[in-house]
C-alpha cells in the first residue's frame, strides 16, 4: 500500500459523506486549527444557517499543541472573521 493509498483509506473511515442543508443553527467546535473556524464562517455568512455558536475555552497554554493564544478559542475564531465573540446571530 503506498502512503497515498493508506491516507485515503483513513480520510474515507473518517468521511461520512454527508451533504450540506440549511439549518437552524452553525456550531462550530474549536480546536487549535483556525480554518474550522474559516470554514464554518464561510458557512454561516453564505447564510446555511441564521445563528452561529462558537464553542471553545483557553486551552494548550504548556504542551506540544501550545497555541500562545490569551483568549479562549471561542474569540481567537470569531476574530478570524471579524466578528464580536458575543455576537451570534444575524438580526
Amino acid at each position: 500500500m503506498t502512503k497515498d493509498e493508506a491516507l485515503k483509506t483513513i480520510w474515507d473511515y473518517g468521511h461520512v459523506n454527508h451533504q450540506l442543508k440549511k439549518s437552524y443553527f452553525i456550531f462550530i467546535l474549536c480546536s487549535h486549527d483556525l480554518s474550522v473556524a474559516r470554514y464554518g464562517a464561510n458557512l454561516f455568512l453564505q447564510e446555511w444557517a441564521p445563528v452561529l455558536a462558537i464553542s471553545g475555552g483557553v486551552t494548550y497554554q504548556d504542551d506540544l499543541l501550545s497555541t500562545g493564544w490569551q483568549k479562549s478559542e471561542a474569540e481567537m475564531f470569531a476574530a478570524e472573521f471579524n466578528m464580536p465573540w458575543t455576537q451570534y446571530s444575524r438580526g
